[in-house]
C-alpha cells in the first residue's frame, strides 16, 4: 500500500472525479415499494394478519358476537320467563324415547319427615324436542320480530314410547348426622 492509498476513518471525502461521480441514470428515482404506496389501515391489518394468536382471537370474538346477537333465535325459552313452581328443580335431562331426543317433566312431591321438596322425572309424560318451534316472541335490534326459536318442546300429546310413571311415594329418608 502506497501512502497515497491509506485513508484515514475521520479523514473528509475526496472531491470525486469522474470514475466515482453517479451516472444521471443513478440519480433518477425508482417507483416506491408497495408498502410505501398502501394506507396506515392496510400496514395494520397486514401486521395483524401475520400473528396467528390474534387471528384466532379475532374469530373467537366474532363468533361470540355473534352467537349473542343470535341469543333469542337460539334460546328455547325468553330470558325473562320464570316457573316459580320448579324453581329448585335441577334442570331436566334430555333422554331417547323411541328414537327421538325427548325431556321428561318433573313431579314435584312434599317429604312430610324432612318437609323438603323432592323431584322425580315422569317420563311417561315426556315431550319430544322439536327444530324451529314457536315459542315466546322477540324481536332482533327492535326491528324484525319472529316467534320461532331453533329448538323447544311443543305442548301435545305425550310420545307413544315413552315409559311408564315412576310409583308414587316419597323418595327413602336421608339420614341426617
Amino acid at each position: 500500500m502506497t501512502s497515497a492509498e491509506t485513508t484515514f476513518p475521520l479523514a473528509p471525502p475526496a472531491e470525486p472525479d469522474e470514475t466515482t461521480r453517479p451516472a444521471l441514470a443513478d440519480l433518477i428515482e425508482e417507483p416506491e415499494s408497495g408498502a410505501a404506496q398502501v394506507s396506515q389501515w392496510t400496514l395494520m391489518r397486514w401486521r395483524f394478519m401475520q400473528n396467528r394468536l390474534s387471528v384466532g382471537a379475532l374469530v373467537v370474538l366474532v363468533l361470540m358476537y355473534s352467537v349473542a346477537a343470535a341469543a333469542p333465535f337460539l334460546a328455547p325459552y325468553d330470558a325473562n320467563d320464570l316457573d316459580s313452581d320448579h324453581s329448585y328443580t335441577a334442570p331436566s335431562p334430555i333422554r331417547w324415547i323411541d328414537g327421538r331426543l325427548a325431556v321428561c317433566p318433573m313431579v314435584q312431591t312434599l317429604d312430610p319427615r324432612l318437609l323438603k321438596w323432592d323431584y322425580a322425572t315422569d317420563c311417561s309424560q315426556a315431550r319430544p324436542i322439536e327444530l324451529f318451534v314457536r315459542g315466546s316472541t322477540y324481536s332482533w335490534f327492535g326491528v324484525i320480530k319472529s316467534d320461532r326459536h331453533l329448538f323447544g318442546v311443543t305442548a301435545g300429546p305425550a310420545l307413544a314410547g315413552a315409559p311408564a310413571a315412576p310409583a308414587a311415594g316419597p323418595a327413602p329418608a336421608v339420614q341426617d348426622p
